[in-house]
Parts: structure tokens; C-alpha cells; sequence
């Protein structure tokens, strides 16, 4: 019994193996106006970004991301989102509405569509949302995921006899022929870890992970990677209110661990 056990607990450590990153914030980050590094403390000052080299992505690990943040005294802190950025194998970014599918808006294109025009006539928008996103060439089997035939509709979505008319907020910039399936697909973040968290005066680490690919009829549910993955990139959002610009955070110990 006891050396089934410790064979047990031998292939457990084969099989589940770690890497941990420690990001060198004065390598990364001294070039950045926004940000000045003092040993292993980085202050940031305004609404942005953080963003770490991209590394391939594996469906198979799981990603865990950790950090230290403070409030820098005397400034305003705002809440701080972090996770990942994703990419395909182009190294296009994937955004929450190429992937964020809203159920039973699948429709047709009824009338041909032109460039240049500012409506589109579909079969049925009964579903559909205003200032949502219309996903052009959508398939059934949803295979056109991450779609970037995208349209963001307007303020109207008018039903007119036995089809549905729907402004859009910008001009079309390709043609599509009735018959063409449109689908809608909603707007959102990225892949967080955390959202909202607040800074507080004294030094806070917060961790949490991702892990796996995100079923396709999830849309942009942010606990799993997005379909088309290729890369990732882990980031932090800090100061998150863009109106205020006097706001300041510190920031020491970004740690990103990969879990096989």
C-alpha cells in the first residue's frame, strides 16, 4: 500500500509540472510615460494599460496570475481589471464581440446589401438588441468564430411588414448578398481574472486563474480563453475611470505560473 502511494504521488508530480514567471517591471516597463520604477516598484499614473510579452497559448495549462497593488498616498485609486489578451495564429487580437454570440438572433440577410449603405433588411430581428454588433457570414455550426465581419447596429431596429429593418452606426465597407446568415453578437472586455478590484492603502496581493478554451455557445464568458487562441498576453487595466487623470496606483510582484 505504501508503495502504490508513493507511485501515485511520483506520477502526480510527473504529470502536474509549474513554471513561474517573475516580469521585470524596470525592463518591461521603463519606457512608458505613464510609469516610473523604483527596485521592484512600478507607479502608474492615470487610466492604462500594463501589457507582458506574449507567450503561445496551451489549452491544456492553466494560467495563474498574481500581483501586488497599493494605493499611492495621497492620490485617487480607481478599480483594477487583469487577466489576458488573446490572439490568433495571425497575431490579430481577439475581441469579446468576434466570439460573444447572442442566442436566437441567427437570421438572414433579405434584401442585398451595398457599400456604402447605412441599413440592412434581415428576415427577423425580433431578438435583436439595439447597439449590438451584426456578425456577417455566420455559420450554424458556429465555425466562423472568431468572426471580424462585424457591424455595430445603431439606435433602430424597425419592423416593416414581413422583414426587419436595422440602422447601422457605420457604413457598410462590403457587399453581401440576400440569402447571407447574420447573426448578433454583444460587446464586452477581455479575458479577466479579476475584475473591479479595489486598491486599498496598504500592499494587497490578489491571484487568480484561467484555465481551458471556452465552449463556442458561451460567447464572451471571460473564465476560459476565447476559440482561435493562439497567443496570450497577460495585462493589467489600472485606474479604471478614464474621466479622472490625477489617479495613481503602485504595482510590485506580477508573477504569471503556467500549471501542466
Amino acid at each position: 500500500m505504501k508503495f502504490l502511494s508513493l507511485l501515485a504521488m511520483s506520477v502526480l508530480a510527473v504529470s502536474l509540472s509549474a513554471e513561474t514567471v517573475k516580469y521585470d517591471l524596470q525592463k518591461e516597463f521603463s519606457k512608458v510615460k505613464t510609469a516610473t520604477v523604483e527596485g521592484e516598484v512600478l507607479t502608474f499614473k492615470g487610466p492604462g494599460t500594463l501589457a507582458f510579452p506574449a507567450i503561445k497559448f496551451d489549452p491544456a495549462a492553466k494560467y495563474t496570475l498574481k500581483v501586488d497593488l497599493k494605493q499611492v498616498p495621497g492620490a485617487k485609486t480607481f478599480p483594477v481589471h487583469y487577466g489576458f489578451y488573446c490572439y490568433d495564429s495571425k497575431g490579430r487580437q481577439i475581441l469579446h464581440h468576434h466570439v460573444a454570440i447572442t442566442q436566437k438572433t441567427a437570421t438572414v440577410l433579405a434584401a442585398d446589401a451595398k457599400v456604402g449603405d447605412k441599413t440592412i433588411t434581415v428576415k427577423d430581428a425580433s431578438n435583436w438588441k439595439k447597439d449590438y454588433w451584426v456578425a456577417f457570414n455566420a455559420k450554424a455550426d458556429l465555425s466562423d468564430l472568431p468572426n471580424r465581419e462585424l457591424v455595430r447596429a445603431g439606435k433602430s431596429i424597425e419592423k416593416k411588414g414581413d422583414v426587419w429593418i436595422v440602422t447601422l452606426t457605420t457604413p457598410l465597407k462590403k457587399a453581401y448578398a440576400a440569402g447571407t446568415a447574420v447573426r448578433e453578437h454583444s460587446s464586452g472586455g477581455y479575458i479577466y481574472v479579476q475584475s473591479g478590484v479595489k486598491v486599498g492603502a496598504d500592499w494587497k496581493t490578489i491571484s487568480g486563474e484561467v484555465s481551458g478554451l471556452n465552449p463556442l455557445t458561451n460567447g464572451g464568458y471571460n473564465k476560459k480563453f476565447w476559440p482561435g487562441t493562439v497567443t496570450i498576453r497577460p495585462m493589467l487595466l489600472l485606474n479604471w475611470n478614464w474621466s479622472v487623470k490625477d489617479s495613481a496606483v503602485q504595482v510590485r510582484n506580477v508573477n504569471l505560473t503556467i500549471t501542466k
